[in-house]
């Protein structure tokens, strides 16, 4: 099983590192690990996150403010977005 950002999700990835980084030094590699953590977990098992829109699913990181919202596809996990935006703003990421 890999996993696979989709291009807006790295971007929104990327952009939630860089706001906790500005709001305290090394949070924002804190948060990274910590999306880190919660990936490789979903690669070990797919099904962890409940459902939560279609056939996607979602996971919370530990100590941030943040879900991983994902899908299953044969052997891939493919990382959509977060949840800090309007919650259906990923919704058409699923047809990509």
């Amino acid at each position: 099983m890999n996993s696979r950002f989709h291009e807006g999700a790295q971007s929104d990835f990327e952009e939630a590192i860089r706001y906790y980084q500005r709001q305290q030094q090394g949070l924002g590699l804190r948060f990274a690990k910590a999306v880190d953590v919660v990936v490789r977990d979903l690669v070990e098992i797919t099904d962890a996150g409940p459902a939560l829109y279609r056939d996607s699913r979602f996971r919370r990181v530990q100590k941030f403010s943040y879900l991983v919202i994902y899908r299953v596809e044969g052997d891939v996990i493919h990382v959509l977005a977060h949840d800090k935006r309007n919650l259906t703003y990923w919704h058409p990421r699923l047809a990509e």
